[in-house]
């Protein structure tokens, strides 16, 4: 009878398909945690180049548009805008500053109320 295989070969060929799936389940996890490790480093990567361009657009000092989708904003340095602008200083007339009378002080105790 070369046909029928032993219970001790059942076992071994369960055995085998059992290695086999585990082996495949633990390459599936490997293969996964090494998708993510990818992605994670790409978007980390495409993170910081981002940054960097809108620094270094930042450094020129010139106008630059930054847009996602269908909204855009025009940044400029702040920095760049206080060395291109002076900070803007009241203007008064001449006459004013002329008939302008100094405060009075109310800690003074001159006054005709105060106390002897």
């Amino acid at each position: 009878m070369a046909g029928r295989i032993s219970k001790q070969g059942w076992i071994i060929i369960l055995l085998v398909v059992l290695l086999a799936l585990a082996l495949a389940y633990i390459l599936v996890l490997q293969f996964r945690g090494w998708q993510f490790s990818v992605a994670s480093a790409a978007y980390q990567q495409g993170y910081t180049d981002a940054a960097l361009g809108v620094i270094s657009n930042a450094q020129r000092c010139e106008p630059f548009q930054v847009y996602v989708g269908n909204v855009s904003v025009d940044l400029i340095a702040v920095k760049c805008l206080q060395l291109t602008q002076p900070a803007p200083q009241p203007q008064i007339p001449p006459a004013v500053l002329e008939n302008q009378q100094p405060p009075e002080n109310s800690s003074d105790n001159s006054g005709t109320n105060a106390p002897n």
